[in-house]
């Protein structure tokens, strides 16, 4: 520990004194030497130079070449995105396109479907006029057979009738 006068000299010499007094009032090892102040800036120099070739340029490269990874697949994204997009409106459009002709053919199904419908039925009129009239004409026959077979029966059911209700000699 420095005594207490020393301490008092030597802070009047440091506020009080030139550049020159103050340099030579400093310990040996603060004292600044030009060689060096030259050989630290050199060292410094150097140092920054291979930190910067060892340790800052592959880090730095490592850096763009992730940074330019990240990049190709954020674009990568972009056109995977871009595609994903004209599919879906392509496959939209087609859906779309699909539905409109199965609508038109469900359309045309019906319209066929009730115009055979109307030839069907128009087809079974034609045929229930046929039979009606086949029926017709047969009860027709088959009623003009039996009024003939019931005339001629009638006359002998009348002459059955009379010899049973009359008796024999009163004919």
């Amino acid at each position: 520990m420095l005594p207490l006068t020393t301490l008092i000299q030597f802070s009047s010499t440091n506020f009080m004194g030139s550049p020159s007094e103050i340099l030579a009032s400093m310990p040996d090892p603060m004292r600044p030497y030009l060689l060096q102040i030259v050989f630290v800036m050199v060292l410094v120099t150097i140092m920054y130079i291979y930190l910067r070739l060892v340790f800052f340029k592959p880090l730095t490269q490592m850096m763009s070449n992730r940074s330019a990874e990240i990049q190709k697949g954020f674009d990568t994204k972009q056109i995977a995105a871009q595609k994903i997009a004209n599919e879906q409106k392509k496959y939209q459009e087609q859906m779309k396109a699909l539905r409109a002709k199965a609508f038109d053919r469900k359309k045309e199904l019906s319209s066929l479907a009730n115009l055979e419908k109307n030839q069907l039925i128009e087809q079974a009129q034609r045929e229930v006029a046929l039979l009606r009239s086949q029926a017709r004409k047969t009860i027709e026959q088959s009623s003009s057979e039996a009024r003939k077979s019931l005339d001629g029966e009638i006359q002998s059911l009348a002459d059955a009738m009379v010899r049973q209700i009359l008796p024999k000699g009163t004919r």
